[in-house]
């Protein structure tokens, strides 16, 4: 798919940096089943061009996502649901395994669902995050139920679910479900500067560090520390190694190259 005919989203390139704009501000960047696609296409052109070192997600508009596409959905059958949520599962997925920083620029209104293949979050001071879908019926089923057990604890994950009433930016950062929380009107700035920054960094050392966390987490200790040490080990070949340590004994700021 050429980025040209992008319909639902928007892509560009800031130097090192991917931005990735959901663009349905008339529903509120809503999911439908071309967003999934064009998500799907533009996550790989990312994931795939070595000139991309970090990843910024971005919405057009008022709000960053409202959710599904209920135009879509209100007729659906389980079986076009059960593809549907399966997409964005293998979605995230991907975005957990890419080996690339991605980071989320929130504003306004947002469903959980879309915090699940994000590395950092910085959110607007007026940012807003619910879990609707039993307002309207259902429960959740593109795997927020299984990530917030692991981030907040079944407790407060049932509380989450089980009422569909808004949290606040400064309470989804007490539960550790946002990084940072900055003016409104320094949204994107602030997100861009720390995507930026990490563009610039050492990218393939900060990728070791997602996998140990992303894939390392979930395994029994004895085995995540071995994968942590697996992880290290082919650093000590990188020329950003041999920069990194050589900065540090001469004194100076290194300069990264993500190689």
């Amino acid at each position: 798919m050429c980025m040209s005919e992008y319909k639902t989203i928007k892509y560009e390139q800031r130097g090192g940096v991917a931005i990735i704009t959901l663009n349905r501000p008339e529903v509120n960047n809503a999911v439908n089943s071309q967003m999934v696609s064009e998500l799907w296409d533009a996550m790989h052109k990312a994931g795939e061009d070595e000139t991309v070192r970090a990843i910024l997600f971005t919405a057009a508009g008022r709000n960053f996502n409202a959710g599904g596409d209920l135009q879509e959905f209100k007729d659906a059958s389980p079986e076009f649901m059960l593809k549907f949520n399966g997409r964005m599962i293998e979605l995230y997925k991907y975005m957990m395994r890419l080996r690339k920083p991605i980071i989320a620029a929130v504003n306004g209104f947002c469903v959980m669902d879309m915090l699940n293949g994000f590395d950092l979050i910085v959110a607007a001071d007026d940012a807003r995050f619910a879990n609707p879908e039993v307002g309207v019926g259902i429960s959740p089923g593109a795997g927020i139920s299984q990530l917030l057990v692991r981030w907040v604890g079944r407790l407060k994950a049932k509380q989450l679910l089980f009422f569909p009433d808004p949290i606040s930016a400064w309470e989804a950062q007490k539960l550790g479900l946002v990084n940072w929380v900055v003016p409104a009107d320094r949204l994107f700035e602030e997100a861009f500067r720390i995507a930026n920054q990490l563009a610039n960094g050492p990218t393939k050392a900060i990728g070791a560090i997602k996998m140990t966390i992303n894939i390392g987490g979930e395994m029994p200790l004895d085995e995540g520390l071995l994968y942590q040490q697996m992880e290290q080990l082919p650093l000590f070949t990188t020329e950003d190694q041999k920069e990194g340590m050589r900065a540090f004994l001469e004194k100076r700021k290194p300069v990264f190259k993500g190689r």
